[in-house]
Formats: structure tokens, sequence, C-alpha cells
């Protein structure tokens, strides 16, 4: 995920979600990053993961 995208996103996140305390969200968002690069398939790489892609490319 290109860091624009990665910026722009997180902050909508952080406004619906009102962490409690910079552990929390670095938590949370670790955890939304986790799931968009090993669970969320991307229509751009195909309907695959950026994992997948990255290990078919390792």
């Amino acid at each position: 995920m290109p860091p624009s995208a990665f910026f722009g996103r997180s902050s909508l996140y952080s406004r619906r979600h009102g962490f409690e305390s910079l552990t929390h969200a670095m938590r949370t968002i670790g955890d939304w990053i986790r799931f968009c690069n090993h669970q969320r398939p991307h229509q751009v790489l195909k309907m695959k993961t950026p994992a997948e892609v990255y290990a078919l490319t390792a």
C-alpha cells in the first residue's frame, strides 16, 4: 500500500474510532494493516493479497 493511501485511510479510520491512547491506536492500526496485507484481496492484484503477490516474487 503506498504511504499516501495508508495515511489517507488511517486518518479516516482514527476519526471514526476515537482511540483511547497511543498504544490503542498503534495496536488497532497495526491490526488493520495486517488485515489489508494478509486477508483482504485487492482488485489491482487480481484479487490476491499483497502478501500472496510478494510470496510469488520472493
